[in-house]
């Protein structure tokens, strides 16, 4: 491989990996909480969740327990209220 091969390998690589970065950011700006098609969850129970969360801390429920309770309430996993107390997700929301 010549010089000039490579350098234009490299130049077409490195465009590649940026297109790559903005499809990234385009794709995780549009499919944010409630425009995402597979969500189970919305702006307002996201909200109800962590606000239940912190109520049930404050009455002596160890943190697992407690996810696990409003992870059957809302038909949701375990570690998606964890994600979501955790502001992991949805850290759009208040």
């Amino acid at each position: 491989m010549t010089d000039d091969q490579r350098c234009s390998f490299t130049k077409a690589a490195t465009q590649k990996r940026k297109t790559d970065k903005e499809y990234l950011k385009k794709l995780s700006e549009t499919k944010l909480g409630n425009t995402n098609p597979s969500s189970k969850l919305n702006d307002k129970s996201v909200r109800y969740i962590r606000t239940l969360y912190k109520e049930l801390l404050e009455e002596g429920c160890k943190k697992t327990q407690s996810q696990k309770e409003l992870a059957m309430k809302f038909n949701v996993s375990r570690s998606t209220i964890s994600d979501i107390v955790l502001r992991r997700t949805w850290k759009h929301i208040d």
